[in-house]
């Protein structure tokens, strides 16, 4: 009884973590991590938002910032 109480508490403390992580890293990312790569890429899709629409632009910049998010 004593053995599957401590995994549960940690199993719980991992996912909220994980949530908690994508929000900071965004911005400690793009100072501390290489920002020549990081601003190439949103220059390029910028361009391509202003051809297709300021519209398009608002969802498509958020969809650029959860890809960020989810291969940092």
């Amino acid at each position: 009884m004593s053995v599957p109480s401590p995994p549960m508490r940690v199993s719980a403390p991992r996912p909220p973590r994980r949530r908690s992580s994508p929000a900071p890293p965004v911005r400690t990312l793009s100072p501390s991590s290489p920002p020549s790569w990081s601003l190439p890429l949103p220059p390029v899709r910028f361009s391509m938002l202003l051809k297709l629409s300021p519209s398009e632009a608002v969802p498509v910049a958020r969809s650029a910032m959860t890809v960020v998010v989810r291969s940092a």
